[in-house]
C-alpha cells in the first residue's frame, strides 16, 4: 500500500475562469416587440394625458404623472431606500442646501433597479421659492421617476430631472399652446407669452451669449455646476480641463445653454465620467 499522495498539477490548483460568450436573454424579434409594446402604452397614456408632456427646448418630456401611470401599468412596487438633507460650501463661501435621495422599483417578477436623485435650493428659479418641503420633495420625485424610468422606461429622462426648468421661455411653451402651467412640484408660474423688457441699468438680467451668439447658462446654473462638482466629487481640475477642451474656455459660465442638461449628465453618471476621462 502506498503512502503517495496525489498531488494537483498547478494549472489545476489555478481558479477556473468561464470564459463563455455572454448572450442576451431574449432574441432580437422579441426585444423589438418588447420596446413595439412599450412606445404603444406610451402613445396611449400620452393620449389620454396630454398635461404630463412639458416641451423644453422643443423637446417633449413627461413629467412625475406620467411615470406614475407607468408603474401602475406595470404593477411595480416603489420604496425610498435612501432620503438625507446636505449641505455643500461653494468656493466662494456660500452654503447651498438639498437632499439626496434613492428609490428602488421592484417588478413582479423580483427585478428590481434604484434611481438617485438630487435636488438643491439653487436649482429654484426666480418663480419659486426653495423650502424645505419642495426641494425635498422634487428630489424624491427625480429618484422615484428614475427607478421607473431605469427598470420599463428605457432610460428616458423625465421632465423633472432637467435642470433649471423654471427658466422657461416662448419657445418652451408646448404644442396646446398655453400660457402658463404647473410648476413640475405643483406651484404655479406664468410662462410669459413674449419677451418681458429688461431695464437698461439693469444688465445682469441680460441673457448672455459668446463668440457665435450662443446663448450661455445663467448665474443659478453657474452656481449648481459647482454643487454637481463638489457632491459628486468630481475633481475640479479636471472639469476645468474637459470644459476648456469641450466650449473652449474652463469657465462654467462659459457652457453654452443648449449643451448644459448634457454636462449635468456627465457630472452626475459614474459610467458617463470615467468614459471622458
Amino acid at each position: 500500500m502506498s503512502d503517495d499522495k496525489h498531488v494537483a498539477p498547478d494549472d489545476e490548483a489555478l481558479v477556473r475562469q468561464n470564459t463563455g460568450t455572454i448572450v442576451p436573454a431574449i432574441s432580437g424579434p422579441e426585444f423589438a416587440e418588447s420596446f413595439r409594446s412599450y412606445k404603444l402604452l406610451q402613445a396611449a397614456i400620452d393620449d389620454s394625458m396630454p398635461e404630463e408632456i412639458i416641451h423644453i427646448q422643443g423637446k417633449p418630456y413627461r413629467k412625475k404623472g406620467y411615470w406614475k401611470a407607468l408603474r401602475a401599468a406595470f404593477n411595480l412596487t416603489i420604496e425610498c431606500v435612501h432620503d438625507e438633507r446636505v449641505e455643500v460650501t461653494l468656493d466662494d463661501g456660500a452654503v447651498d442646501w438639498g437632499w439626496h435621495v434613492r428609490y428602488r422599483a421592484s417588478a413582479p417578477s423580483g427585478s428590481f433597479v434604484d434611481g438617485d436623485g438630487s435636488c438643491f435650493a439653487s436649482e429654484k428659479g426666480n418663480r419659486v421659492r426653495a423650502t424645505e418641503h419642495n426641494v425635498r420633495a422634487h428630489a424624491h420625485t427625480r429618484a422615484s421617476n428614475r427607478a421607473i424610468s431605469s427598470l420599463v422606461g428605457f432610460g428616458e429622462v423625465s421632465a423633472d430631472e432637467m435642470a433649471d426648468r423654471g427658466a422657461l421661455n416662448t419657445s418652451d411653451v408646448d404644442s396646446l399652446g398655453r400660457t402658463s402651467d404647473h410648476d413640475l412640484e405643483g406651484e404655479v408660474y406664468e410662462v410669459p407669452t413674449q419677451e418681458p423688457s429688461k431695464p437698461e441699468e439693469n444688465q445682469k438680467t441680460q441673457r448672455r451669449v459668446n463668440g457665435n451668439n450662443e446663448r450661455l447658462i445663467t448665474d443659478k446654473q453657474v452656481k449648481f455646476f459647482h454643487v454637481l462638482v463638489k457632491t459628486n466629487g468630481r475633481p475640479a481640475e479636471f472639469c476645468a480641463e474637459y470644459l476648456d477642451k469641450t466650449f473652449g474656455s474652463p469657465d462654467p459660465a462659459n457652457i453654452p445653454f443648449s449643451e448644459f442638461n448634457d454636462v449635468v449628465k456627465w457630472l452626475k453618471d459614474d459610467g458617463y465620467f470615467e468614459a471622458v476621462q
